[in-house]
């Protein structure tokens, strides 16, 4: 009776285990992929669009990085269904060039697809002759898979 008991506890102790790899921590939703790209910052007359999914997200844990292809580098972390993310706009972009911006991005899955959909500014003072970049909010930016 006694070898029931203590088959019977391990077995439960067995259920429900975490299934998760130690580089993904628990919370974090898995970003990493190839995305298309479509942003668009009014105020400075700017916008585009990558349709080939060329945006490759990597990740590493919850921190996130990507190369925006002539337009800007992306660093993020994520938490929950949220992205915090940084920008580094290249240096090609005009009077923008090497402006540091900020934003959050909700990620939502449907069908094995992942969208993110965000808005970001900057709320520094942007590079002389940026000055339409001046508040939070002020792009948006849509990945999807």
């Amino acid at each position: 009776m006694r070898l029931y008991v203590v088959v019977l506890a391990l077995a439960l102790a067995s259920c429900g285990t975490d299934d998760t790899t130690p580089s993904e921590p628990q919370g974090c939703i898995r970003l990493d992929g190839a995305y298309s790209l479509t942003y668009a910052e009014p105020a400075c007359g700017r916008s585009g669009t990558i349709t080939d999914r060329l945006v490759v997200i990597n990740q590493s844990g919850c921190s996130v990085n990507a190369i925006l292809p002539g337009y800007a580098l992306l660093d993020g972390t994520v938490t929950g269904d949220t992205l915090l993310f940084s920008l580094t706009l290249l240096a090609s972009s005009g009077n923008c060039g090497n402006a540091h911006l900020s934003g959050t991005a909700r990620v939502t899955a449907a069908g094995g697809r992942i969208t993110l959909v965000g808005t970001y500014g900057t709320s520094a003072p942007p590079p002389a002759g940026c000055a339409c970049l001046a508040s939070p909010g002020q792009g948006t930016l849509t990945l999807a898979m």
